[in-house]
């Protein structure tokens, strides 16, 4: 799913000089990409219990996406980052993709580096 969303951030051109899967999150100052930056990383992948068989699970998937960037160039980059994932529904097994939090998670100077969490439910079972 990821490497859609990708397409659809880099289709919907909202700013992001370079947009790609997460390589590093360590500290800004080994960033040596084209700034500002949107980092995909996967998060977690949690199940609710099975109340029937056969088993049938929701799973509620996490997709991280950090952005790099100037604090003055934060907001506008984050309204352009919701434009263009919110609703994506990679499936039939899946549902719309939805906002679930942001935050800070390094600060260098005029420089951010902001998480964005997205997630959807899918439905797993035995094939």
């Amino acid at each position: 799913m990821i490497a859609q969303l990708i397409t659809r951030l880099q289709a919907a051109d909202v700013g992001y000089e370079t947009i790609q899967h997460a390589w590093t999150l360590d500290a800004l100052d080994a960033i040596n990409e084209t700034m500002p930056l949107a980092l995909f990383v996967p998060g977690p992948a949690d199940a609710e219990p099975s109340a029937s068989l056969p088993i049938r699970q929701r799973v509620t998937e996490t997709v991280v996406v950090v952005t790099i960037c100037q604090w003055a160039e934060l907001d506008s980059l984050r309204s352009g980052l919701y434009g263009a994932l919110l609703g994506y529904q990679h499936g039939s097994a899946y549902t719309e993709l939805e906002y679930r939090q942001g935050e800070v998670n390094r600060i260098g100077g005029s420089i951010v580096q902001w998480m964005d969490m997205f997630f959807c439910h899918r439905w797993i079972q035995p094939t």
